[in-house]
């Protein structure tokens, strides 16, 4: 391959290309066929188009301000950068489009590719100038594009390659080093999310099986769904600022219903405030602590069935549980109950903010969501937790973090050690005046935020999001507002924790045990489909192995066909089973790390991928020999 070849697959090397060809159509179709971001569309529509596309040295460029952007590229430093992308096992991100020429290698040779453009003005005259074919490669202009891009261009995986194309780093070195910052930001958070996902999905997916037999005698939270519109919501995070609004919350009470997460509930509690809700759904036990919370016998707890049973058995007042989001448990848990699970991101203040809007709630106030570390300090005075201090270190980079031992004996052995640094981000202020200082998982719960924040003027217009927090991180996008202002608008109302719970009731009463064992039970047979559908996929993965080393092309192909169905079938067998992937996950994730690094010298990549399906069966099945023995002892409990 040379980089000739590469140029001609270009279309507009078909076609040359004059100092400014404004063709309306050939944006419009260039629109329609590709993914480009919402925010970038919107600022296309706006912009005029800048630069050049002509012919220079034999080949297409573009140019602008007398700069030569996406230049040629050699095929040895083509090959460097695909080798950097694969080492890194995560998504490229190509920073300038310029005619495409090296988007177009790229994807051609990359799994998951973004294109972000810089310069608003260069991508219109370029959409505007011929054909471009990257498919469903993600063109963004803005980091918010980026961001909301990621989760699919990541995939879970760790890691990412930053390319310039050429001249573009030169001519846009600030923008450049922002994307990076964002795309290392991003990184971070992913990692962050798969560590702790593959660290804890088994403890999740147990703690489920030993949880839904409450289910007999508590109905679920979204049976309300929709059955307060209109009411407000205040949720009360643990930020260093709750104590400039502690005291009012107290009204906040009896204007809307007041979410507090469990580890804002002392503070509320010392204040002489009593929340409406309670939210946990930690799956660290920190039933010790609930116990301590005076008002634990008189709120409704918005506890999640992935959290730790002990968190499930405290307190005497209305349980009404939820569950998180994720495809692991959404499937079998809405079929269990019937209604749908919370959205989360890093934290269970995005859950409170998840029930809220989906029980209608408006407006929703956040109060005490510092996502910042105000005056070094890691949460509020009155919590649990108090006492954790962060100390920056400007040299470096990182904060230094110095955790109470409050936080450190709740936190336990079981899931490593507390981490010890973070990344130093400093980001605006709330109020817009000076910064704070925070980190990668608070800036990660922050983002998750402002995308609320721009998606529900489309999807909810009516929906009032407010962040009356008045210290900590400013959440982009998202109106502020002093508490004490808010309430002195608001009426009063008498909704109750009793209230919640009788009105919950009426709507989806709790779920006989026949109904749970019956769920149970399914779950044990379905088992037993994927323990035959996995023997015959071994059976088969032997046999093609066996005429690999024949070196049989006849006893190959057959053996390959026979494979491939054998896999579909198994394919089909386990997909039912959402809870099994939570079980098996980790061992799964170790198996395929290491046929990564199998050495090609001593296997073939076929045999190593065949030998790795082997083993990957094998794992799922200890894996349901988990799952089945909970089930049968939830069925035993029933």
């Amino acid at each position: 391959m040379t980089m000739q070849a590469v140029i001609s697959l270009d279309p507009l090397a078909q076609t040359p290309v004059g100092s400014s060809p404004l063709s309306e159509q050939l944006f419009e179709q260039n629109l329609e066929g590709l993914s480009v971001g919402e925010e970038t569309r919107a600022l296309l529509g706006d912009a005029p188009g800048r630069g050049q596309v002509d012919f220079r040295a034999g080949y297409l460029c573009l140019s602008a301000d007398g700069c030569q952007l996406d230049g040629e590229v050699s095929f040895a430093e083509l090959q460097g950068l695909l080798k950097d992308a694969e080492q890194t096992q995560g998504p490229v991100i190509l920073f300038g489009l310029g005619v495409g020429r090296l988007a177009q290698e790229l994807k051609a040779c990359t799994p998951s590719l973004a294109v972000f453009e810089p310069d608003v003005g260069l991508l219109k005259q370029r959409l505007m100038a011929g054909p471009l074919c990257l498919g469903d490669v993600p063109i963004v202009a803005t980091e918010h594009d980026l961001t909301q891009s990621w989760s699919d261009l990541a995939k879970d995986r760790s890691g990412a390659t930053l390319v310039a194309a050429p001249g573009y780093r030169e001519a846009y070195p600030e923008v450049f080093t922002r994307v990076a910052a964002t795309v290392e930001q991003l990184v971070n958070r992913t990692t962050a999310n798969v560590n702790t996902y593959h660290l804890r999905a088994e403890t999740w997916a147990r703690d489920v099986v030993d949880n839904v037999d409450c289910l007999t005698h508590a109905s679920p939270f979204l049976a309300l769904r929709g059955k307060l519109t209109g009411v407000p919501a205040f949720i009360v995070g643990a930020g260093p600022s709750l104590a400039k609004n502690v005291e009012l919350l107290r009204d906040a009470s009896k204007k809307g219903i007041v979410i507090a997460v469990n580890s804002s509930a002392m503070a509320l509690a010392k204040a002489g405030v009593t929340p409406q809700v309670l939210m946990c759904i930690e799956s660290i036990d920190v039933s010790e602590l609930l116990r301590k919370v005076p008002f634990i016998d008189q709120v409704a707890r918005a506890f999640s069935l992935t959290g730790s049973p002990e968190v499930l058995r405290v307190g005497a007042g209305p349980l009404l549980p939820v569950y998180e989001a994720l495809p692991e448990f959404e499937a079998p848990l809405r079929e269990l109950m019937g209604t749908p699970g919370v959205n989360v991101s890093g934290s269970v203040s995005t859950a409170a903010f998840s029930l809220a809007e989906q029980l209608g709630c408006n407006p929703i106030v956040l109060v005490g969501h510092d996502l910042g570390y105000t005056g070094g300090e890691a949460y509020a005075k009155g919590t649990a937790y108090e006492g954790s201090r962060v100390e920056a270190d400007a040299e470096s980079g990182l904060l230094e973090l110095k955790w109470s031992q409050a936080v450190i004996d709740a936190h336990g052995k079981g899931q490593g050690a507390m981490h010890a640094q973070e990344q130093l981000i400093e980001v605006e202020a709330w109020g817009g005046q000076g910064s704070v200082m925070t980190g990668v998982m608070l800036s990660a719960v922050r983002a998750w935020f402002e995308s609320v924040g721009r998606e529900l003027p489309k999807s909810r217009p009516d929906l009032d999001f407010i962040n009356a927090t008045e210290g900590g991180a400013r959440i982009q996008g998202v109106r502020e507002a002093r508490l004490g202002d808010l309430l002195a608008a608001l009426p009063n109302r008498s909704l109750t924790a009793e209230g919640l719970a009788e009105l919950a009731g009426a709507e989806h009463p709790p779920i006989s045990a026949a109904r749970i064992r019956e769920w149970a039970e399914g779950q044990c047979q379905a088992l037993r489909g994927v323990r035959e559908s996995g023997k015959e996929l071994r059976s088969r993965a032997d046999a093609a192995l066996r005429g690999m080393r024949r070196e049989s092309p006849a006893l190959v192909r057959k053996a390959f066909k026979k494979l491939s169905q054998a896999e579909d079938a198994y394919r089909k067998t386990i997909t039912p089973l959402a809870l099994l992937d939570a079980y098996a996950r980790r061992e799964i994730d170790l198996i395929a790390a290491t046929s990564r690094s199998e050495s090609r010298s001593e296997h073939s990549r076929a045999e190593v991928s065949i030998e790795s399906e082997i083993e990957f069966t094998r794992a799922i099945e200890r894996a349901m020999d988990r799952y089945e023995s909970d089930l049968k002892r939830l069925v035993t409990r029933l």
